[in-house]
């Protein structure tokens, strides 16, 4: 016998909430930390962020929320929430590829 921690539409729930969560901080975190330089002083030339940190940290972000969405993609039982979760995961790699 197994028990579960959550049940299985608590964890759905959970699982969606952490995906919107993880979505909105990489959508907030797009873009170059300079890029507030060029709306003050249009004729500079924009500022190159070498180190390339924030998309590194999106990317972990985006995976985090996305793992959970592969699990369900693997436990759930109607297909309506496998395709739920495959484009969520889509959503992901669009929004990480959009802020590269």
């Amino acid at each position: 016998m197994t028990t579960r921690v959550l049940p299985h539409g608590a964890w759905r729930l959970a699982s969606y909430v952490l995906f919107a969560v993880g979505a909105v901080v990489a959508l907030a975190l797009s873009g170059s930390k300079y890029d507030w330089m060029q709306d003050m002083a249009g004729g500079t030339p924009p500022v190159e962020d070498a180190s390339n940190n924030r998309a590194a940290f999106v990317a972990v972000v985006l995976a985090i929320a996305a793992a959970p969405q592969a699990l369900l993609i693997v436990s759930a039982r109607e297909r309506v929430q496998r395709i739920v979760s495959a484009i969520l995961i889509g959503v992901a790699m669009l929004i990480g590829w959009i802020n590269r």
